[in-house]
């Protein structure tokens, strides 16, 4: 469950970095 968690959160953490670059070259 916790390992299952940090993947979760790595995953959230690429997801906010893609936003953030989507953002800042629009």
């Amino acid at each position: 469950m916790y390992l299952c968690s940090i993947d979760l959160f790595l995953f959230l953490v690429d997801v906010i970095w893609v936003v953030f670059g989507l953002v800042a070259y629009s």
